[in-house]
C-alpha cells in the first residue's frame, strides 16, 4: 500500500523516508501525508522576498590578489562559483570568512550600498531604454 493512500503514518522518520521517493511535495502534519500543489513563480518570488527581508544575506566582498588572479583566468564561471560559496556561507554571520570582509558592514558600508543602488537603478534604466528602442 502507497503511503499517500494511508490516513495517518506511524513516525516521522518513517514519513521522511517516503517522501524523498515522491515527484510530488508532501507535508507531515499530525501524523498525516499532505500533498501539497506545486508553487507558483510568483509564490516562490515572494517567499524569496519574505525571507531575504528578515536576513540580510547580501555581501560586497573586495577580490583578494588568489580570487583576482583567478577571475582573470577563469572569467564570469570563476566569479559565479565565489558568488556561490559566499552566498553558502552565510557571510552576515561572523563564522562566516567573509564576514569580516564584507565592504557593507565596514565603516562606508552606507556609502557603497548607495554606490551600488545607484548602478542598478542606472543598470535597469539603460536597459529598460534600449528594450524600448527595439520595440
Amino acid at each position: 500500500m502507497s503511503m499517500g493512500s494511508q490516513s495517518k503514518v506511524n513516525s516521522a522518520d518513517e514519513f521522511l523516508a517516503w517522501d524523498t521517493t515522491q515527484t510530488i511535495k508532501h507535508e507531515f502534519v499530525r501524523g498525516r501525508v499532505v500533498a501539497l500543489s506545486g508553487a507558483h513563480e510568483a509564490h516562490v518570488t515572494l517567499v524569496g522576498n519574505v525571507y531575504s527581508a528578515l536576513i540580510d544575506d547580501s555581501a560586497l566582498i573586495r577580490l583578494d590578489d588568489a580570487e583576482l588572479e583567478a577571475y582573470r583566468s577563469g572569467g564570469h564561471e570563476y566569479l559565479t562559483d565565489l558568488a556561490t560559496r559566499i552566498h553558502h556561507s552565510a557571510p552576515y554571520l561572523e563564522s562566516s570568512r567573509y564576514f569580516p570582509r564584507d565592504l557593507y558592514r565596514g565603516p562606508e558600508g552606507a556609502r557603497y550600498r548607495q554606490v551600488v543602488a545607484d548602478a542598478i537603478a542606472d543598470h535597469t534604466w539603460i536597459a529598460d531604454h534600449r528594450r524600448r528602442g527595439a520595440d
